[in-house]
């Protein structure tokens, strides 16, 4: 019965628009929440709030944050469709609560201005026009992988030095880009034979995917001998506090296209240094970009 009804309710948030990642982050949510209801033997009337309170806390106890929301977000998206659609009279998941932001000390490292520009140096020198045009990318916009990995040809405006893509939540975001990488961009681009649509692409010319880009990170702090594993999220934390601190919480909301101011604030006290470069620049002067 509960892997019917949450095909129902996966199939209406499809319906929704929803994107196709967070609907098999849903369902992947739904099921463990399936498995767990499935083995007391509940049906939706009677189910209590203190029962999904005890399952957000216990499913999400290894894992973070992250984790932390998308259960939450899962179940009470749930049982709120189990209301509009009247299996339920009430929805037992109003009481919960999204898991307050990580605290300072549990958030994601960020880079230094100096390990930015190593990163990229080094980058250039060994990666291809391709990777090294993603981690360029990915560095001088904040942009998430998976917005990233969906980016075509069409997204790409080099002349109005813009890029415009779905991102998180649906919408679409318009995001400027900086002359130097523009230059970065228009110099991979006429090196490519092909018209494929996908604007980045693997070794085998394939479309870059999620796990592409976050190889091309790794890899890239593998090289510039970080003391840590550099991930795209990394990337964007680091964007977003160098951002922050020069610019202040209402730009940065706008560059890294937050619907919601407090999920910015955090990034104004990760650090007490001011970043040297102006914001949203590649770290490279144009001279060295040129062929």
């Amino acid at each position: 019965m509960w892997d019917e009804l949450i095909d129902g309710f996966v199939d209406s948030e499809r319906s929704r628009g929803l994107r196709e990642r967070s609907l098999v982050d849903l369902r992947r949510q739904l099921g463990v929440f399936a498995a767990h209801v499935g083995d007391d033997s509940l049906l939706p009337e009677e189910v209590t709030a203190g029962y999904l309170r005890d399952f957000c806390v216990q499913r999400a106890a290894p894992y973070g944050y992250a984790t932390a929301k998308a259960v939450v977000w899962s179940v009470k998206g749930l049982f709120g469709w189990l209301k509009l659609n009247r299996y339920s009279e009430e929805d037992p998941s109003a009481p919960l609560r999204y898991p307050r932001l990580l605290p300072r000390r549990q958030l994601p490292q960020y880079l230094k201005a100096e390990q930015l520009r190593t990163v990229l140096t080094l980058s250039r020198a060994a990666d291809t026009r391709s990777d090294f045009a993603l981690l360029s990318l990915l560095c001088s916009t904040g942009l998430r992988t998976g917005e990233v990995a969906g980016l075509t040809r069409e997204n790409l405006d080099l002349d109005g030095r813009r890029v415009a893509g779905p991102v998180k939540g649906g919408w679409l975001k318009t995001t400027v880009l900086s002359e130097s990488l523009v230059a970065v961009l228009r110099q991979y681009l006429q090196s490519r034979p092909d018209r494929r649509p996908a604007l980045f692409l693997t070794a085998r010319g394939k479309p870059a995917g999620a796990a592409h880009i976050r190889k091309v990170a790794a890899r890239a702090g593998r090289r510039a001998e970080l003391p840590l594993v550099l991930t795209c999220r990394m990337l964007r934390h680091t964007f977003a506090t160098h951002a922050a601190e020069r610019h202040g919480r209402v730009v940065t909301q706008a560059l890294l296209g937050h619907r919601r101011g407090d999920v910015t604030e955090v990034y104004t006290h990760l650090s007490a240094a001011r970043f040297r470069p102006l914001m949203n620049r590649h770290p490279y002067n144009d001279a060295e970009v040129r062929p």
